[in-house]
C-alpha cells in the first residue's frame, strides 16, 4: 500500500466514524461575524446644550435639498437628541411630497414646493417610474438600457414632463433672511446647477453633502469632478467620499464577474479655514462651524477652527481654550467606546 493510499485511507475512516456518530463532533470555530456597535452615542459639542448656551450660539440650519422622506443621518439623530440645535429648511420640487413634509414637521422644519437650479426661470422636470429619481435633467435611457442590467434604469424611465418654476437658493435666502450652514443636496444629476445658484449662501456656509456622478445617467448633467472645481471654487475642500454606487456592464455570465464601475459617489465638502480671513468673525460661528467639523469626524480640524479664530482675533477672550478642551475630552471619550472605528457618520 502507498503512502497515498495509507493517507486516504485514515480521512476515509476518519469520516465514516464522525459521520456515523463514532467520535464527538467538532466544534465549530469561533463566529467572526461583526459584533454589534455599542449603542452609545458619540459625545459631541452639537448635541451638548450647555456649548451652544453658554455661549449664544444660533441653531445650526440645515439645507436639506431634495428633501422626499426625511432628513438624513447625522442630522435625523441630532435633531431627536438635541432638537434645539438644529433647524431645518427643505427644497422638495413635487408639491404633494412638499405639503406631506410640512403637514408632518414641526415648527423647526419649513419647506418650500421649489426646484432649485442656476438661475430662476421654467425648466422640465422629468418624472420618473420611480419618484426619488426624477430630475430636471432627461435619464439618458437609451444608454442606459445598452449598457447596464434593468434594475439601474427601470426606476429612471420617464412616465411625464411637467414645467416648474425654478429660483436660485441665494434668492430665496436673500428674500427670506435664512443663513445656512450646511447643504445637504440629492438631486438627481442637478448639484452643479443648485450650487452654482448659491455663490452668496456658500459664502457663510461651512459645509456641504452632495450626491454627485462619474457617469452621466441624465442628460447634460455636471459630473463630479466639475462639483469638486465648483466647490473649490467658493473655499471648500473634499473631505471625505464614499462610493454611492457601482454597477456592473451588462447581464451576461460575463459581467456577472466583471468588477462594478463607480457611477456615483457622496462627497462631503468643508470650509476650508486655513485659507480664510477670520478676523471679525463672530465666535458663536466658529464655534458652531467646530461642532459641524466635530461631528463629521473631525476633531482636529474643529480645534484648527478655534485657534485659527484666536490668532485672528487679538480681542479673543480665553473661551475658545475652554471649547477646545470639550472637544478633546469628547475625542477621548469616543475612543474609549468606539475605538478607531470612531463611529463617525456614514456618507450614505
Amino acid at each position: 500500500m502507498t503512502r497515498a493510499s495509507i493517507f486516504k485511507a485514515a480521512l476515509s475512516r476518519d469520516w465514516f466514524r464522525r459521520a456515523s456518530g463514532d467520535s464527538p463532533a467538532v466544534p465549530a470555530p469561533p463566529s467572526r461575524a461583526k459584533q454589534p456597535m455599542p449603542q452609545q452615542s458619540r459625545k459631541l459639542l452639537i448635541t451638548d446644550n450647555k456649548t451652544f448656551s453658554q455661549f449664544g450660539v444660533s441653531p445650526v440650519r440645515l439645507c436639506d435639498v431634495g428633501a422626499r422622506d426625511d432628513i438624513v443621518e447625522p442630522w435625523k439623530r441630532i435633531e431627536a437628541k438635541a432638537p434645539d440645535v438644529i433647524r431645518v429648511v427643505g427644497f422638495e420640487p413635487d408639491p404633494r411630497e412638499c405639503a406631506r413634509l410640512n403637514a408632518r414637521q414641526g415648527e423647526r422644519r419649513q419647506y418650500y414646493a421649489t426646484a432649485l437650479w442656476s438661475s430662476v426661470g421654467e425648466i422640465e422636470f422629468n418624472i420618473t417610474r420611480s419618484p426619488a429619481q426624477s430630475s430636471g435633467f432627461e435619464p439618458d435611457i437609451e444608454t442606459l438600457t445598452r449598457l447596464f442590467p434593468v434594475e439601474r434604469w427601470r426606476g429612471r424611465q420617464v412616465r411625464r414632463k411637467v414645467t416648474v418654476q425654478a429660483d436660485t437658493l441665494d434668492r430665496v435666502c436673500a428674500r427670506d433672511g435664512l443663513s445656512i450652514d450646511f447643504i445637504k443636496l440629492d438631486t438627481q444629476g442637478a448639484e452643479y446647477e443648485i450650487l452654482a445658484g448659491a455663490t452668496e449662501t456658500l459664502k457663510t456656509c461651512f459645509g456641504a453633502q452632495a450626491e454627485c456622478w462619474h457617469y452621466p445617467a441624465y442628460r447634460g448633467l455636471r459630473l463630479a469632478q466639475d462639483v469638486m472645481r465648483l466647490m473649490a471654487d467658493n473655499g471648500f475642500s473634499v473631505f471625505a467620499y464614499s462610493e454611492g454606487g457601482s454597477w456592473r456592464r451588462g447581464a451576461d455570465e460575463v459581467a456577472r464577474n466583471d468588477r462594478s464601475q463607480p457611477v456615483q459617489a457622496d462627497i462631503l465638502f468643508l470650509k476650508n479655514v486655513e485659507t480664510l480671513d477670520l478676523g471679525g468673525t463672530p465666535f458663536e460661528r466658529a464655534v458652531k462651524w467646530a461642532a459641524i467639523a466635530e461631528l463629521w469626524g473631525f476633531a482636529s480640524y474643529a480645534k484648527d477652527i478655534l485657534k485659527r479664530w484666536a490668532e485672528t482675533n487679538p480681542d479673543a477672550s480665553e473661551n475658545f481654550q475652554g471649547v477646545i478642551t470639550r472637544i478633546e475630552k469628547n475625542a477621548v471619550a469616543n475612543f474609549e467606546v468606539f475605538g478607531r472605528s470612531g463611529g463617525f457618520p456614514s456618507l450614505r
